[in-house]
């Protein structure tokens, strides 16, 4: 992971889509080369995964 390579050998990684291995690799890249938060959030992954999701209002919560 240094070198910024990584390669997703494993059964439990047959079943993940391309999409999600693609957001994964550019997360885990070198610095120069890593998505920012924003830029994560508009990755087509991400963006897929909102299209099914309820907009919610969040409660005022107090942690005390």
């Amino acid at each position: 992971m240094r070198r910024g390579e990584f390669d997703f050998p494993n059964d439990e990684w047959e079943d993940v889509s391309e999409e999600a291995k693609d957001l994964i690799k550019r997360l885990i890249a070198p610095p120069e080369l890593r998505l920012t938060s924003h830029e994560a959030l508009k990755h087509p992954w991400i963006k897929s995964l909102a299209k099914h999701q309820k907009k919610e209002k969040l409660t005022n919560m107090d942690f005390r």
